[in-house]
């Protein structure tokens, strides 16, 4: 049972029909991400910013960091709270509202910031939505969970239409006019390839939005017309399988992760005008269970790939700030623990050593852009 289960997680099967989609004016990209390579970014990076969070609280587990309004937005997985801070890293307020009833959530699976009605939405297990005002304040809660089996994660496209990431049981993505109640599903849902967890699956834009899901390699680009259709395509070259196989021969699918480490599973969506952010997973061959994470940066103008297997702690990114910012939450143990150190680790563990933060202390949020 275990087996089949992971099964399920790691495969992944990409979309034959995606990788000939086109929309006028926007054709297919094709990414190119060698596994191997190791970017340095160190020359590359400048910080503009670096705020410590207050340790009134400690912070577990980070699952999603979302910046709004000057105030940074945490779900903490190990208090399966949402916690708030100020831009200079102060203590706000958390939401704690764990319970059955009908305005608490079971758990959190997630949550999104609504920029247009200003709201703070916790998505529960179960697909109900806790709606917040960004000070924290209840103001409804919405039940419908959009006919999936689970709601994995979701965002605000503009003042009317939501998109929400769900598994199955037929469909992946769900996009509904809030005013109209017109809605719209899209990308077939298959077990074998989208049985997996999302971290962040969206990245909103001012026109259109981005959206990676499970293990398909396509990123897909969501228009405010209902339209929906693969604006990239990541191709892992020797470490991808071949889409063919899990029509043709599923069983010898496994047996390709036995036999080379395999890449998939894309997450960490961010987008700017120069940069499209992810991350992806790399499994070793003969070893399923050792897993690892690895980040990539496209730049659109260059069109060049840098894949980053660590990078002084940057990675993932959370969230970007005025489109060309990035945000990162960097943990002081991790700088800390780290032996030797130039470039940008140099430049944290020196800012730890000034302001006297110690390995105990809660993470660091850091605000940085690509050096031109």
């Amino acid at each position: 049972m275990k087996i089949s289960i992971l099964f399920m997680v790691v495969l992944g099967v990409v979309f034959t029909s995606c990788m000939n989609q086109s929309e006028k004016g926007n054709p297919l990209v094709n990414i190119l991400v060698n596994v191997n390579q190791n970017t340095n970014l160190d020359k590359q990076v400048t910080i503009q910013k670096i705020v410590p969070l207050d340790s009134m609280l400690p912070i577990g587990k980070v699952r999603k960091l979302s910046f709004y309004d000057g105030h940074y937005y945490l779900l903490d997985k190990s208090s399966d709270e949402i916690l708030c801070y100020d831009g200079s890293g102060h203590f706000k307020f958390k939401i704690a509202d764990k319970g059955k009833g009908p305005s608490e959530y079971i758990a959190i699976q997630s949550f999104y910031v609504d920029p247009f009605h200003h709201w703070l939405n916790i998505i529960s297990v179960g697909g109900k939505v806790l709606k917040y005002t960004p000070e924290g304040m209840p103001v409804g809660v919405q039940t419908d969970s959009a006919g999936f089996k689970m709601v994995m994660n979701a965002a605000q496209l503009t003042s009317e239409l939501t998109a929400c990431y769900g598994l199955g049981p037929k469909d992946n993505l769900y996009v509904r006019n809030q005013r109209t109640g017109e809605s719209h599903y899209f990308i077939p849902f298959i077990e074998s390839r989208d049985m997996s967890f999302s971290n962040k699956a969206f990245a909103v834009g001012e026109s259109s939005a981005l959206f990676c899901h499970g293990t398909n390699d396509s990123i897909y680009e969501i228009s405010a017309v209902y339209n929906v259709k693969a604006r990239y395509y990541v191709d892992f070259g020797a470490n991808r399988i071949d889409p063919k196989l899990y029509q043709a021969n599923p069983g010898a699918v496994m047996k390709m992760y036995q036999q080379k480490d395999v890449a998939t599973k894309l997450d960490d969506l961010n987008n700017t005008p120069n940069f499209l952010l992810f991350s992806y997973l790399m499994f070793h061959k003969n070893d399923l269970r050792n897993v690892s994470t690895q980040f990539v940066m496209y730049d659109k103008k260059k069109k060049s790939v840098m894949n980053l297997q660590q990078s002084q702690g940057l990675f993932p990114v959370r969230d970007i700030t005025d489109k060309e910012a990035f945000i990162s939450l960097v943990s002081p143990v991790q700088i800390l623990s780290d032996g030797q150190k130039n470039g940008v680790e140099k430049q944290l563990s020196d800012y730890l050593e000034e302001h006297h933060i110690n390995e105990e202390s809660n993470p660091l949020v850091v605000v940085w852009k690509m050096a031109n």
